[in-house]
């Protein structure tokens, strides 16, 4: 069996791979109808490669490996046994297979990669609305490479001349490689094209065409210009379409948690527009005080304090457990707390540094030796 991984590019711009097959021919035909089928299932021009371990160079250990793999008169247990053999003599017991180890490699690389794009919000290095647009919209590995167009077009790049032809408007501008390049934009309908062709070839605009909606003021990327698998919706959708039957990455995730998550990004890039104007943020404003009154009155007048549990429960995707059976611990006497027991060294400075009182009288200022009432006496038994 010849086996056959295809890779490509996932929305982290990483290293991927889409699937594999296993053929048991290395013909023509045989590879034309796995593309083929590879095509139905992705939509997509795929890329093949073919990929194995080390090993595959070893003509001794091919020849053991296929004599047990392409032998027709092995049993399931007689197959067992000699590929147990097999992996024995060439250390291979406890060896972790090549596709599962870069599978599972892969999988936890990504499922990192969508944590640390949901948990971060980056650092933004313009005021401009659109870079804080696209820390919205965009997945944190994407967004860093737009962040660098948009710092690109701010710092680095000038316009040399604008003209306008009946609502078109020609740019040229000239970067930080001493480059000239013209952006024809069309006002009316938001659309540009530009001469290095990065959205066409990587679907992310240049930094030449953010120099020119920088000049127009722009507020957010138009959504024309944003293309889906660099957002962060974009491991919610579906994977792959067989037959008609879609299968679903996210099978196992809940779909309320999935659309709350949507609604607080939707909610997010709206303010991101309307923050930097006055009137638009006041209209929005009240857009968003009608439903909340609206869904107030709906739910029969829930108190405040029940609304914020019900919120708290949905972005936590659990609700307060009716017994609580994990408790604070109880309170433990470290070593040092409490009363120190003082050294008998440092109980005599105290005691010297106290007021003395003399024996006789018990008065302060004076011994027994100088005490008044102590001549007294003496004189009088004198006598």
């Amino acid at each position: 069996m010849v086996f056959t991984p295809f890779t490509g590019v996932n929305n982290h711009t990483k290293s991927i791979t889409f699937g594999a097959g296993l053929l048991t021919k290395e013909d023509i035909e045989s590879y034309v109808w796995l593309f083929e089928k590879f095509k139905e299932a992705m939509g997509s021009e795929p890329v093949g490669d073919k990929d194995g371990p080390s090993l595959s160079k070893n003509e001794t250990f091919r020849s053991k490996l296929n004599s047990v793999v392409w032998s027709h008169y092995l049993e399931p247990a007689e197959f067992d046994y000699q590929w147990n053999l097999v992996m024995e003599e060439f250390g291979l017991l406890e060896h972790s297979w090549h596709f599962d180890r870069a599978i599972d490699s892969q999988r936890y690389s990504i499922n990192k990669l969508n944590s640390d794009s949901e948990a971060c919000f980056p650092d933004l290095k313009t005021p401009l609305s659109m870079e804080k647009h696209a820390a919205y919209v965009y997945i944190l590995t994407v967004f860093y490479l737009v962040q660098a167009e948009i710092c690109a077009a701010c710092f680095s790049c000038r316009v040399l001349n604008v003209r306008d032809d009946q609502g078109v408007l020609y740019y040229d501008i000239k970067d930080g490689n001493d480059r000239v390049f013209r952006v024809v934009h069309n006002v009316a309908e938001v659309k540009a094209s530009y001469g290095c062709k990065l959205f066409e070839r990587v679907g992310l605009l240049c930094r030449h065409i953010f120099v020119v909606f920088k000049d127009l003021n722009l507020d957010s990327i138009p959504l024309v210009y944003v293309v889906n698998r660099w957002t962060k919706s974009e491991s919610l959708g579906q994977t792959f379409d067989i037959d008609g039957v879609v299968v679903d990455q996210c099978g196992g995730v809940d779909e309320k948690l999935v659309i709350l998550k949507n609604v607080w990004l939707d909610i997010q890039c709206c303010v991101s527009v309307v923050q930097s104007d006055i009137d638009r943020l006041k209209v929005f404003s009240q857009i968003i005080k009608d439903h909340k009154d609206m869904l107030l009155a709906d739910k029969g007048g829930c108190s405040s304090a029940v609304d914020k549990r019900l919120v708290i429960e949905s972005i936590c995707g659990s609700s307060v457990p009716s017994e609580v059976s994990i408790l604070p611990p109880n309170k433990a006497k470290n070593k040092g707390s409490g009363r120190r027991i003082k050294r008998c060294k440092e109980i005599a400075i105290e005691q010297s540094k106290k007021e003395r009182t003399c024996k006789t009288c018990n008065k302060p200022n004076h011994d027994s030796r100088n005490c008044v009432l102590r001549k007294m006496k003496d004189k009088v038994c004198s006598l």
